[in-house]
């Protein structure tokens, strides 16, 4: 209900308005309801009719999901969309007998308007769901024969309920051999299996297997045995409930402090806690997630009773022992509750109570800023504080503009990273790095986040920094092959996180071959490199944490063992024969020194990383060339560890063969972070284990057929051939980037094909200009295994010309070409506005779709005019609807590059253009929801042409609902009025 206009948009933006209407809602729509009903397909087995009836209108791309019952929302067996009829019905194909769940989506996951749950047991034989109870025997029946017949049960002396304790074991059977990746998850009962909350990885083999997992908190629980690394439905499950232990007690308390002391919790417990529990604090009032600080019980320390001498225990209960286990320090006085966790999540309270921290009377702070800047007579800044008592762990320094809040801060830092001002413990001296000119306040925070701010000092910066100046300096490390020493020397400090990385000579920033972070303070320091082998290399100093800020730079040489010349100087043929480089950056994967292990028993893999990996990072084995889908077996890195450093991590051993292992450091198949190809041969004698090992390196050719001129001139096609001593990786492919670039700048790729020996790949031939083409054995951008370098040069034979006519607007634009030889298979015509660049395009075509210009006179094909051999082509381009310049190009390239030919036009105003807008329906009376816009125009629209609706008063760009113009339909007897539904408004 409500006042709108409605703007009919003659353009694919929000001008060319044709046509505006004002219009009433005299009441909201009515709710929309649905109804969902499933018969048998008749005379084909495992279909079913979906019949579909809805009130009113659904949106465009509201959907019927087809699910095996039980699923989440976001899994289904079979999907239609539907077609905006109220009465529909569509026919689905299911994979087999079984219990379904039918859902009406409006639409993604979430708006499920209607459900229903049916049974397919048998040749086209649906039954409603009162029917399902009496027929589970026959759907197991049914399904056993392609899905494993599973259990899951505890052992025989398990109670029922479950009481609590630190474990829980679960038993389960198999009939036949589980996929390498099955795995058995634990989520509450009622909730999808996507929300599990902890899970273990199945064997793989028949029989009866044990698997232990931390018992989960007082509630009911389903157990879920899943034959896939995902979420497929289940073949096993097991319901159960967990209660607590009658003759469990603890207790939690902690005395009141002030602010800034040590928060030190009591707490005892009759019977052992699970491994994971925890104690957390957290305001008083707010949920246990909010912790403001939090501390695992496996570190606490027995109470020492001072009279006694020994341990005390919690008067009247037999076996509690009292513990002490420091929390951290609170700096905002306030109410607060700790709480007692027997268990790795935020539920299951075993205990609790309240305490309360007061203001600290003695606490005093004190901070002011010193140094260089503030006199200008250097850049290094300090801020100077101190504190009665020592500040929070994650208390901090921040600098603002002054006047501007703390959550603007242009720099921070830590104060754990101050130094003590000598001879006195509580004054700190923490360095600034250097600041423009100008007028800061910085705060000293007693807290982790924007609060807690016990002191300010305001100061003003006299001068901009002087610009660091830096070199690199490079010589061979004496005695050692392949190693260099790299020297630098900077004219003032860097930031926390500078670092040095060496790279192959063009290669792109981010794939330095080792790197080593700069030694903080040090103005002159030595680092010492191991390379892979000589070659042309580039040592780069960067003043930031990532990739950007190179500050210094130098290239150098090693043509053989511990030698080391100037900048490259090497013939470009003798980098092609160096030995690729396996893994780029510092995160790497590899096998572990010492004795290899029997393919029957555990792999072990290392991996090894300079930052923390996401909570979900894994890593999958798959057979060697096959895509990172073709799973074999995985894990997730967090079970053995995501921090910084080098880990171990145990999987079972695929058996004999090739094989790939990739670091994905991301929920899904994607972010390859690193990759490892490895081997395990059966050996000769069968009594000794078998060979685990490396695989060799693919060593790769590019080149190209032997007639190929140098430089290339360029036609339509680029031919390259390539050869490989081993199976390319899945995904294998090359790329074409400008000379240069960074290899993630390619303007053309190909796929290869996996197989050993020369073949032959075909690409787009780029425009005239140096190009450098790769061969990556990944789908990703690791460092390639071959390249090769050519150039492309115009051919002076070549003419090409284009041209539009004078044109009004709404006509068709049609441009005229024409060329003296083939144009390449992606060559296309773009339209701009006058003095806007190619890729701003209000129109494009593919020249691919043009038809040849037919001489109206004559009455045959025209050459253009004295140019032997070229043909003119039409190809139509669309209507433009705003008068005005614009210019024509004709690109020879599947880029906005490649412009062989262009031209300038003009589109006069159309004097005769008329349009019209009304809005028609019950809503404008109450009647009915259903709004409908009627336009008329005297001339067809432009493609993107649109209606908005937007509330009386409101820009175009605020529009609350609007519908392409290519949806509505002619009315009858009409040729040019419209019909447009809108869909309901409030």
């Amino acid at each position: 209900k409500g006042e709108y206009t409605a703007r009919l948009h003659n353009h694919s933006e929000y001008r060319g308005v044709v046509a505006t209407a004002e219009f009433s809602i005299a009441a909201n729509p009515g709710p929309i309801t649905a109804t969902l009903t499933v018969e048998p397909t008749p005379g084909v087995t495992n279909s079913v009719d979906v019949l579909v009836t809805t009130s009113a209108s659904l949106v465009e791309h509201a959907w019927v999901g087809v699910a095996k019952r039980g699923a989440p929302v976001t899994s289904h067996d079979s999907c239609q969309y539907l077609t905006g009829q109220r009465v529909q019905r569509m026919t689905m194909d299911l994979p087999g007998p079984g219990e379904y769940t039918a859902r009406l989506h409006n639409p993604g996951y979430l708006d499920v308007i209607a459900t229903t749950d049916f049974s397919v047991i048998g040749p086209a034989a649906v039954q409603g769901l009162a029917a399902v109870q009496s027929l589970a025997k026959t759907l197991t029946t049914i399904q056993s024969c392609t899905v494993p017949t599973a259990q899951l049960f505890f052992p025989p002396n398990t109670s029922t309920p479950i009481i609590q304790s630190p474990e829980l074991v679960v038993l389960y059977s198999t009939s036949t051999n589980l996929r390498h990746y099955a795995w058995i998850g634990i989520s509450k009962a009622g909730d999808p299996f996507t929300s599990y909350m902890t899970y273990k990885t199945a064997s793989n083999e028949v029989g009866e297997h044990r698997v232990t997992f931390s018992c989960p908190e007082p509630g009911a629980w389903t157990a879920r045995l899943h034959n896939s690394p995902g979420y497929d439905p289940p073949i096993a499950t097991l319901d159960f409930e967990v209660v607590a232990d009658p003759d469990f007690k603890a207790g939690v308390s902690v005395e009141p402090v002030f602010a800034n002391d040590e928060v030190e919790a009591v707490f005892w417990a009759n019977k052992p806690l699970v491994e994971s529990a925890w104690i957390g604090v957290t305001p008083r009032g707010e949920p246990a997630i909010n912790c403001a600080e939090y501390q695992y019980t496996s570190k606490a320390r027995p109470v020492i009773d001072d009279a006694a001498g020994g341990a005390s225990g919690q008067p009247g209960v037999v076996g509690a022992t009292l513990m002490r286990l420091n929390l951290g320090r609170l700096a905002i006085p306030g109410e607060y509750t700790v709480r007692l966790h027997n268990d790795e999540n935020y539920g299951f309270v075993v205990a609790t109570s309240q305490f309360k921290v007061s203001p600290d009377p003695t606490f005093t702070a004190a901070l002011k800023v010193t140094g260089g800047p503030i006199d200008g007579t250097s850049d290094m800044a300090f801020a100077e504080f101190s504190a009665s008592k020592p500040l929070v762990s994650g208390a901090w320094l921040g600098v603002t503009k002054l006047g501007d809040p703390a959550t603007e801060y242009v720099q921070y830092s830590y104060t754990r990273d101050a130094k003590m001002v000598a001879g006195d413990p509580q004054r700190y001296h923490l360095p600034l790095k250097a600041l423009r000119k100008g007028e800061y306040t910085a705060r000293l925070h007693n807290h982790s986040e924007y609060g807690g701010v016990v002191a300010t000092a305001e100061f003003y910066i006299a001068a901009d920094p002087t610009p660091i100046t830096a070199t690199l300096a490079v010589e061979p490390t004496s005695g050692v092959e392949n190693s260099v020493e790299v020297i630098v020397t900077i004219s003032a400090a860097l930031v926390e996180q500078a670092w040095v990385g060496v790279a192959k000579q063009g290669d792109p920033l981010t794939h330095p071959v080792t790197w080593q972070y700069i030694t903080a303070g040090q103005l002159v320091q030595h680092m010492t490199m191991v390379l892979p082998g000589p070659g042309h290399y580039s040592a780069r100093l960067h003043n930031d944490p990532c990739y950007v800020a190179v500050v210094a730079t130098t290239d150098f040489s090693i043509p053989g063992p511990a030698a080391l010349e100037g900048p490259a100087s090497a013939p470009a043929s003798a980098a092609a024969v160096l030995p690729p480089i396996s893994y780029p950056l510092a995160t790497r994967l590899s096998l572990p020194p010492g004795p290899t292990p029997d393919d029957s028993l555990d792999l072990a893999l290392l991996y090894s990383t300079p930052s923390p990996l996401s909570h979900n990072a894994w890593i999958g084995i798959t057979p060697s060339g096959q895509p990172p889908t073709a799973l074999v077996n995985f894990r997730y890195t967090r079970t053995v560890g995501n921090a910084p450093g080098e880990h171990r991590i145990s999987f079972a051993s695929p058996g004999v063969g090739d094989w790939t292992a990739r670091l994905h450091d991301a929920p899904d198949y994607g972010n390859v972070v690193a990759t490892l190809d490895f081997e395990i041969q059966k050996p000769s004698d069968p009594n000794s284990t078998s060979v685990l090992r490396q695989s060799k390196p693919a060593v790769a050719r590019l080149f190209f057929p032997p007639d190929t001129p140098a430089p290339i001139v360029q036609s339509s096609e680029l031919v390259l051939h390539y050869t490989t001593s081993t199976v390319l990786r899945h995904g294998a492919w090359i790329g074409i980037t400008i000379a240069g670039e960074p290899y993630t700048s390619h303007v053309a790729y190909a796929y290869t094909s996996s197989e050993v020996g020369e073949h032959r790949i075909t690409l787009s031939c780029p425009p005239p200009g140096a190009w450098t083409a790769r061969l990556h054995n990944s789908p990703g951008y690791d460092t390639p295994i071959a390249t090769i370098d050519f150039e492309v040069v115009a051919d002076p034979d070549f003419k090409a010309g284009v041209d539009v006519g004078l044109v009004v607007a709404n006509d068709e634009v049609e441009a005229v070409f024409w060329t003296t030889r083939s144009l390449v298979e992606s060559a296309w015509i773009g339209v701009t506005r006058h003095s806007e660049s190619a890729n701003d395009c209000v129109h494009y075509q593919y020249t691919s779709t043009a038809t040849p210009a037919v001489d109206d006179v004559v009455g045959d094909i025209s050459d253009s005019v004295g140019v032997v051999g070229a043909t003119r082509m039409r190809l139509k381009l669309g209507p433009l609807a705003d008068p005005g310049e614009y210019t024509v190009r004709l690109h020879n390239d599947p880029g906005y590059g490649g412009v062989i030919a262009k031209s300038q036009f003009t589109v006069l105003p159309d004097p005769t253009y008329t349009a019209s807008l009304t809005i028609i329906g019950g809503p404008i009376d109450g009647t009915s929801d259903a709004v409908v816009a009627e336009y008329f125009t005297s001339k067809p629209l432009v493609d993107g042409a649109w209606i908005g609706v937007a509330k009386r008063g409101d820009s175009a760009t605020n529009y609350v609902h609007y519908s392409p113009t290519s949806n509505a339909k002619l009315m009858a007897g009409e040729q040019q009025r419209y019909h447009l539904p809108l869909g309901p408004l409030q």
